[in-house]
C-alpha cells in the first residue's frame, strides 16, 4: 500500500509515523515544499513549542462546524498526545497547564518526528512542491514536477499563515480540485493594526490589560492578559485570542472596535474612590505621579494626551469633567482596529476546509474514497495555549492510522 502524504508538518509527521506503525509494510511518502520538514514547528511557543494544554475542550476552539470538534475532542483528548510524545522520546514539562519538551527546546520535537520517521523507513522527500492531484481508478496522480502514485492521500499542507515557514496556503486549492469545498480563511492569532497611531506615544509597553472586542451585529469577545502596544497597533496573547474574531469581522466588511482598560483589577467606581482619595492624600503629586505606580511612564503620558490633560498638571486642580474623561480613557478607551497584519505574521488561519466534508473519528474524505485531511487545513482554530498544534497532531495521528487500513467506506453522517 501506497501512502502520500501531503506536507511535511506537525500533522503530516505524525501521520507519517502513525501508518508506519500501523502497517510497517506500507510505502509511506512524504512530500514537503521546503527544504527540511517541520520548520514551523521551530517557531511555535516563542522557540519552546507548547503542544498540548491540560485543559482540552472544545471551548478553545473555533470553527463553523462545533460538532466536528466535539466528536474529535472527545476521542482524542491530551492522553493521546502525550503518549504519542512519549513513544517518540519527547518528555514533557508543564508550567502553567503548558505542555513542552522538558528542554523547552521546539528543535526537540522537531528532531524526535524526523529521527521517528527515518527510523521507520518514511522517505522523506523536501524541495517537492505539488502542484496537482487527481484520481484515475483507485490510484492517486500527484503532480510534484515528476509524477508519483498513490493509493492514499494525506492532505496536511497546513493553511495560509506564516507562508515563509512552508504554509502558502496551496492545500486549500488541493482540496477544492478534489471536489471539497473551503470557507473564507482570514489570519489568526495575528495582531492587530488600528486607525491612526492613537498609542504610538505607548509604543513598545506591555502592561497587563482587558480588551474587550465589539463588532456590529455580533456578540462582545473579552480577553484579559498582557497587552504589547506597537507604533501602529496592538498585539500579545489577550489580542491574539480576539483576533479572529476581528479578522473575520473585518473581511465581512464589519467595523471592530477593541476597548481597553488598563486596571482591569479595579471596577470603574472603586478607581474613581482612589483617584480621589490619592488627590487628597497627595494634593502636591502631579497627575502623572497619582498613576506613577500603577502603569508605565510612557502609558501614562499616552494616556493623559489623549485625555487632553499635560502631565505636570497637579491632580488637585483637575475639574470634575477632566477627572471622568481621564478615568474613562484609562479604562474603557475605544480604539478602532483597521486590519490586521496579514498571513505572514499570523500563527493560524481561520476558516479552510468544511469539516462537514470529513469524518471526525478517521479523518477521511466523505467526498472522495481514500482522501484524509488533517491539520489547519480544516476549519478548525484554536486560541493560544497548545490547542492548534494538539489537534494538528492527533488529527494526523488518526489519518496514518486509518489511511493503511485496507477496508474503507464513505460515511456521510457523524
Amino acid at each position: 500500500m501506497r501512502i502520500a502524504i501531503i506536507g511535511g508538518g506537525a500533522a503530516g509527521l505524525a501521520a507519517a509515523i502513525s501508518a508506519k506503525r500501523e502497517n510497517s509494510s506500507a510505502l509511506v511518502t512524504v512530500y514537503e515544499r521546503k527544504e527540511d520538514v517541520a520548520k514551523k514547528i521551530l517557531a511555535t511557543g516563542n522557540g519552546r513549542c507548547n503542544f498540548t494544554n491540560e485543559e482540552i475542550t472544545s471551548s478553545f476552539y473555533n470553527g463553523d462546524d462545533p460538532a466536528f470538534i466535539e466528536t474529535f475532542l472527545a476521542a482524542n483528548g491530551r492522553d493521546v498526545l502525550l503518549e504519542f510524545m512519549d513513544s517518540i522520546g519527547v518528555v514533557p514539562v508543564v508550567k502553567e497547564g503548558y505542555y513542552y519538551p522538558r528542554s523547552e527546546q521546539a528543535a526537540a520535537i522537531k528532531d524526535a518526528l524526523k529521527r521517528m520517521c527515518l527510523h521507520l523507513g518514511v522517505t522523506l522527500k523536501n524541495n517537492n512542491s505539488v502542484k496537482r492531484i487527481h484520481k484515475e481508478g483507485a490510484e492517486f496522480i500527484i503532480d510534484a514536477g515528476k509524477v508519483f502514485h498513490a493509493d492514499r492521500v494525506i492532505l496536511a499542507t497546513g493553511g495560509q499563515a506564516a507562508p515563509v515557514l512552508g504554509s502558502d496556503g496551496s492545500g486549500y486549492g488541493l482540496a477544492t480540485e478534489m471536489g471539497h469545498h473551503v470557507s473564507c480563511v482570514t489570519p489568526a492569532l495575528v495582531p492587530l493594526l488600528t486607525s491612526g497611531k492613537v498609542l504610538a506615544k505607548a509604543s513598545g509597553v506591555r502592561t497587563r490589560a482587558r480588551a474587550t472586542c465589539h463588532i456590529a451585529g455580533c456578540e462582545n469577545y473579552t480577553s484579559v492578559g498582557e497587552l504589547q502596544i506597537t507604533d501602529n497597533g496592538l498585539s500579545g496573547i489577550m489580542i491574539f485570542q480576539l483576533s479572529r474574531h476581528v479578522s473575520k469581522a473585518l473581511e465581512a466588511k464589519k467595523r471592530a472596535i477593541i476597548e481597553l482598560d488598563f486596571l482591569p483589577e479595579y471596577p470603574d467606581e472603586e478607581v474613581m474612590i482612589r483617584f480621589k482619595e490619592q488627590i487628597k492624600r497627595f494634593p502636591y503629586f502631579s497627575v502623572a505621579g497619582i498613576f506613577n505606580s500603577l502603569l508605565p511612564e510612557k502609558l501614562i503620558q499616552a494616556l493623559l494626551s489623549l485625555a487632553g490633560i499635560k502631565k505636570s498638571r497637579l491632580a488637585n486642580e483637575l475639574r470634575e469633567e477632566e477627572i471622568t474623561t481621564l478615568l474613562r480613557t484609562v479604562k474603557a478607551m475605544p480604539v478602532t482596529i483597521r486590519a490586521t497584519k496579514g498571513f505572514a505574521s499570523a500563527q493560524v488561519c481561520a476558516g479552510g476546509v468544511l469539516t462537514t466534508e470529513v469524518d471526525p473519528l478517521e479523518m477521511k474524505s466523505k467526498r472522495v474514497d481514500g482522501l484524509y485531511i488533517a491539520g489547519e487545513l480544516l476549519d478548525v482554530d484554536g486560541l493560544c495555549g497548545g490547542y492548534n498544534l494538539h489537534f494538528a497532531f492527533t488529527s494526523g495521528i488518526i489519518a496514518g492510522r486509518m489511511a493503511v487500513r485496507k477496508d474503507e467506506t464513505i460515511d456521510s453522517n457523524y
